[in-house]
């Protein structure tokens, strides 16, 4: 089923979006319940500590739209407005976010409180966008903002580059972005010389947005391929697949919490 251009319409999509949204829920709420909680893990509180996974999927979701809204633009033609582009982009994050950051820290939610050490310039760099390589301590979860705005910028010239490559070279380039940022991964763990730890993970090889590159680039493979008519899946293929990759991954999920401890693996992967 192909998506519509805003992919408002198609219901494959929303689905996926309800799927991210519960999993980025329930890793949240699980923490807070674990914390003060000594009953034995179970299995669904191993999945629902490992919802940050939807995180992930959202960039995958992202890459795919702003790939196919590029496509279907007209990007490399006379019909593509790259201010237009640019200015529906900053609309659509920087009022509500702007809006939220500044009620974090005014302290309008109850039992929130925002630390006020040096919160000037925690804001400036909020305000900025920089989050992502800076510490997002004033709303953790604001993170991944600044990792999509910066997906924004580069995204029209990296989906022209694709389109105006040779087939063979397009999936190269596209393989070859996808393994940069698990290959930088890797070079960071395996240069430390002491075990990492969640606190010291996060910051270094979670946030920053050259480390978490691969979803958004995932996304922008599946748009480009499906532009390119190699991608044709009846409902049934579809529903199959789906159902089979949701089994597969709640099984993945359980398996263990793969931020308790930090391997390559979990780095890697």
């Amino acid at each position: 089923m192909p998506a519509k251009a805003d992919g408002r319409d198609n219901p494959w999509l929303d689905l996926l979006r309800s799927i991210a949204i519960l999993l980025v829920l329930l890793r949240h709420g699980e923490r807070a319940v674990s914390v003060s909680s000594s009953a034995p893990h179970s299995v669904a509180h191993t999945i629902f500590m490992n919802g940050w996974v939807g995180v992930d999927l959202f960039f995958v979701l992202s890459g795919y739209l702003i790939a196919s809204h590029l496509v279907r633009a007209g990007i490399g033609s006379g019909q593509f407005d790259l201010v237009r582009y640019l200015v529906r982009r900053a609309l659509r994050i920087v009022p509500a976010y702007y809006a939220v950051l500044l009620l974090v820290v005014a302290g309008a939610f109850p039992f929130y409180a925002v630390d006020p050490k040096f919160l000037g310039i925690r804001v400036a760099y909020h305000l900025l966008f920089l989050q992502d390589y800076l510490p997002s301590d004033i709303n953790v979860v604001f993170w991944s903002l600044g990792v999509e705005e910066k997906f924004y910028l580069l995204a029209p010239v990296l989906v022209l580059a694709l389109l105006r490559c040779p087939d063979r070279v397009r999936t190269a380039l596209i393989v070859l972005l996808f393994c940069l940022p698990i290959a930088a991964r890797a070079a960071v763990y395996f240069g430390q010389t002491a075990p990492l730890d969640y606190q010291t993970f996060w910051p270094l090889l979670r946030s920053p947005f050259h480390m978490t590159l691969e979803g958004l680039i995932a996304g922008v493979g599946i748009a480009i391929a499906e532009h390119a008519g190699k991608l044709r899946m009846s409902r049934r293929a579809a529903t199959m697949l789906l159902c089979g990759a949701g089994a597969l991954m709640a099984g993945w999920l359980g398996s263990e919490d793969f931020m308790a401890n930090i391997y390559a693996t979990d780095v890697i992967v």
